[in-house]
């Protein structure tokens, strides 16, 4: 029987060579920043990694009321065909283009698509 260090330690190694051969391709995001909301429109239809949970499709993007002009606020809108609901959370998303960001997602429903989430950004503009 493996000890939980010894579990945690394989997975960590197992993470790190299955993103080694990626290393060269995906994009390089400053810790702490989030794509715009034009880098995530000119990616609906397209997959993001969500880490541990499989394959997101970004179905839209939408503007959000401005509150504030110095903040560019939107929502992500995604769906995951996989069979239980991600519980709601700060999830570690990827996408070659966009590098790997955080972004907290919420359950929203579910359609024929699968599972619906959202997310809400709000960055300095």
């Amino acid at each position: 029987m493996n000890t939980r260090r010894e579990f945690f330690a394989v997975g960590a190694a197992a993470g790190v060579a299955a993103t080694a051969p990626l290393a060269g391709v995906c994009a390089t995001r400053a810790a702490g920043t989030l794509p715009t909301q034009a880098e995530f429109e000119a990616l609906i239809g397209q997959g993001l990694a969500v880490s541990g949970s499989g394959r997101f499709t970004l179905q839209a993007v939408r503007p959000l009321a401005q509150h504030d002009a110095r903040l560019s606020q939107f929502v992500l809108l995604l769906s995951s065909a996989a069979v239980r609901a991600l519980p709601a959370g700060v999830q570690q998303l990827h996408h070659p283009r966009l590098g790997t960001f955080s972004l907290r997602l919420q359950a929203s429903g579910r359609d024929e698509r699968g599972h619906l989430y959202r997310a809400e950004i709000a960055t300095l503009a």
